[in-house]
């Protein structure tokens, strides 16, 4: 009985770790406007095991790319996960939608530490597919 309990243990470890540590299943590039509904969505995809997010990318909308960018590596220290790079894309000079006041006043994250990379969304998008041999999402 005893030999039966510590094999059953055993092996629903393994397929714990597996589960936990195993190869994603999905490889994703996520861009951003640093909306609340954007990093709520990568809280979630931080946190899901089949998911391995590759980059993130600032695009203009809610927030100023740059600003996105400070958010989004902000939330990714908070979560010690800084080694997930981060690009910033160009601004777009367009008029700012009427939310982007309440979006900049969201605080996401730790941000103090944080210093703001200077890799552009279209290099860091371009590197990464040139490097991963799988299918990116």
């Amino acid at each position: 009985m005893r030999k039966f309990i510590i094999i059953t243990i055993l092996t629903g470890a393994c397929f714990f770790a597996e589960a936990c540590f195993g190869n994603a299943r999905y490889k994703i590039i996520i861009d951003t406007d640093g909306a609340a509904d954007d990093l709520r969505a990568i809280c979630m995809l931080l946190a899901h095991p089949e998911t391995e997010i590759l980059a993130v990318i600032s695009s203009e909308g809610a927030l100023t790319p740059a600003d996105a960018s400070i958010k989004v590596l902000s939330l990714l220290h908070s979560f010690q996960r800084g080694n997930i790079p981060v690009g910033t894309g160009r601004n777009l000079n367009i008029a700012p939608p009427m939310w982007r006041r309440q979006s900049e006043q969201i605080k996401w994250g730790d941000s103090f530490g944080v210093i703001p990379l200077q890799k552009s969304a279209k290099d860091l998008i371009t590197e990464i597919l040139e490097t991963e041999t799988g299918k990116v999402t």
